[in-house]
């Protein structure tokens, strides 16, 4: 048999995550998408000279359901939440 685990439609997004200070903390902008990993990185590190940091995500997930598989920071630059990698484990 050629199915089972397989047969999972895994779809790999990337995505640009800026974040921007509100009262002294910073919090997540606005999500931005990408097509490839290195424009995640490059719209990453130009965001990040405009705002106080960015980081460039990896995300995988199950084409049917949507659920999350796993999240990979490809990079960080400038000023990112201490617990940033922390919340997207879903932890």
């Amino acid at each position: 048999m050629s199915e089972g685990v397989g047969a999972m439609a895994m779809k790999t997004a990337y995505v640009v995550q800026p974040f921007e200070l509100h009262r002294k903390r910073l919090r997540p902008g606005r999500q931005e998408a990408a097509s490839t990993e290195s424009g995640a990185i490059k719209k990453a590190e130009n965001l990040a000279k405009r705002m106080p940091g960015a980081a460039a995500l990896k995300v995988v997930a199950d084409d049917e359901t949507g659920e999350l598989e796993g999240v990979t920071i490809l990079g960080q630059w400038g000023d990112i939440p201490d617990d940033f990698a922390e919340s997207l484990q879903g932890g």
